[in-house]
C-alpha cells in the first residue's frame, strides 16, 4: 500500500502538465502512486501522461470518454490503493516535501482529513499570497459540528478546495463519498461539505506545500451564464445535493444555517461569473433565472434568512454590517434582476466570498 495516491484529472493542460507531474515525481518521500486520468484531451496531454507512466511505474495512466473532472476524480478514487488520497489539479504543482511533511501529520493522528495551506499564483504572475492554517486538531461531534462548520468553513471560503486536503482512503470508502459527476462547477464544495460533516478527526496543518495556479483558460473562468447548465444553476444544485446527502446520513446539526450556505454559494458563483462576463445585466438575468428554476425562494424566505443570520452571527461574532450584507444579498436574489444588478454594482473581488 503506497502512503499516498495522487489523483490528477487531466484535460488539455499540456502547457502546465509536465511541471505538475515533475513536482509529484520529485517527492523526497517516494512511496506514492499517481493516477493520471485523461478526460479525452485533444492536445498532447495524453502523450505526456503516457510518457510518465511508461518511464515510472508509480504513474498510472487512465483515460475516459469526456465526462469532466468529477468523473475523472471518481475513477481515480476507484483505482486508488494508497493509505491517503490527494488531489492535484493538472495546472498546479506541489513542493518536493509534500508527502514528507503531510503524511506523518495524517498517520500519527489517524486523521480522516488533513487540511493544509497553499500559495496562490495568478496567471503569469509570481506568488501573491499564502493561505495558511494553524496547527490544530478538531474532532467534530453533534455538539460542536455547527460551530466548526461556521467558523472554520463558512468564514474561511478557501476551505472548499479538494486539493488542499489529504483524505483517508478508508474514510472515503466508509462514508461513500464521491464527486457529483453532474456538476461541472462547485463540485469541490459539494465533495468537501459531504466529507467534513462525517470526519471524526480533522487535522489542520500550517504547511503550505501546494501551488494554486489560476488558469484563465480553466472551466471555472469560462463558466456559461445562460441556459440550464449556467454557473448559478450548478451552484444551487450543488447545495441541494449536499442537503440531500446530509439528510440521508441523518445529519441535522447544520439545518439552522442552510440559507447561509446557499447565500455563500451564490456569492461564490457571482465571483466566478464576473471573472469572464463584464456585462453585469447578463449575470443578473442568469442568477435570477437560476433562483426561480432552482426553487430558492422558499430557502431564502425572509424569516428563514433572519433566523439563519442570527445563528451564524452568534457563533461567529460577526458585525452588524456583515449581517446586513448577508440579508441584503438574499433579498436581492429574491426580488429580481434589477435588485441583483444593484448589488453587483457594489460588489468587488475583495468581498468575503468563495
Amino acid at each position: 500500500m503506497p502512503k499516498i495516491s495522487f489523483i490528477v484529472p487531466v484535460y488539455n493542460s499540456e502547457k502546465y502538465l509536465r511541471k505538475c507531474l515533475d513536482s509529484i515525481q520529485s517527492q523526497t518521500e517516494g512511496d506514492f502512486e499517481a493516477i493520471l486520468v485523461d478526460d479525452s484531451s485533444t492536445d498532447s496531454s495524453g502523450i505526456i501522461c503516457k510518457e510518465f507512466s511508461e518511464s515510472d511505474s508509480r504513474f498510472i495512466y487512465k483515460s475516459q470518454e469526456k465526462s469532466g473532472a468529477s468523473a475523472a476524480r471518481n475513477l481515480g478514487i476507484s483505482e486508488a490503493a494508497g493509505d491517503y488520497i490527494a488531489f492535484v489539479d493538472s495546472d498546479d504543482y506541489i513542493e518536493s516535501d509534500y508527502i514528507e511533511k503531510l503524511y506523518p501529520a495524517a498517520k500519527d493522528t489517524k486523521a480522516d482529513i488533513v487540511h493544509f495551506g497553499f500559495k496562490y499564483i495568478p496567471d503569469g504572475l509570481d506568488i501573491i499570497s499564502v493561505n495558511e492554517q494553524k496547527n490544530r486538531i478538531v474532532e467534530p461531534d453533534c455538539e460542536n459540528l455547527l460551530r466548526h462548520f461556521c467558523v472554520d468553513w463558512l468564514r474561511q471560503p478557501m476551505q472548499i478546495y479538494v486539493w488542499s486536503k489529504l483524505l483517508s482512503r478508508d474514510f472515503i470508502q466508509r462514508s461513500e463519498i464521491r464527486f457529483n459527476a453532474a456538476l461541472q462547477y462547485a463540485e469541490d464544495r459539494n465533495f468537501c461539505y459531504k466529507a467534513l460533516v462525517q470526519s471524526k478527526k480533522t487535522v489542520y496543518s500550517d504547511n503550505c506545500p501546494y501551488f494554486y495556479f489560476t488558469n484563465t483558460d480553466s472551466v471555472t473562468h469560462n463558466a456559461p451564464k445562460t441556459g440550464e447548465r449556467n454557473i448559478f444553476t450548478q451552484y444551487i444544485a450543488s447545495c441541494f445535493d449536499v442537503f440531500a446527502y446530509w439528510k440521508s446520513r441523518n445529519i441535522t446539526a447544520l439545518d439552522p444555517i442552510k440559507p447561509i450556505i446557499v447565500i455563500k454559494a451564490m456569492q461564490g458563483a457571482m465571483f466566478n461569473a464576473k471573472r469572464s462576463e463584464k456585462d453585469l445585466t447578463v449575470i443578473a438575468k442568469s442568477a435570477y433565472e437560476a433562483v426561480i428554476s432552482g426553487n430558492l425562494i422558499h430557502e431564502l424566505e425572509f424569516q428563514r434568512i433572519q433566523k439563519a443570520v442570527t445563528v451564524f452571527s452568534q457563533i461567529c461574532g460577526i458585525e452588524n454590517s456583515e449581517r446586513e450584507e448577508l440579508q441584503a444579498f438574499a433579498l436581492s436574489l429574491m426580488t429580481g434582476e434589477e435588485s441583483i444588478l444593484s448589488w453587483l454594482d457594489k460588489f468587488s473581488e475583495t468581498s468575503r466570498v468563495s
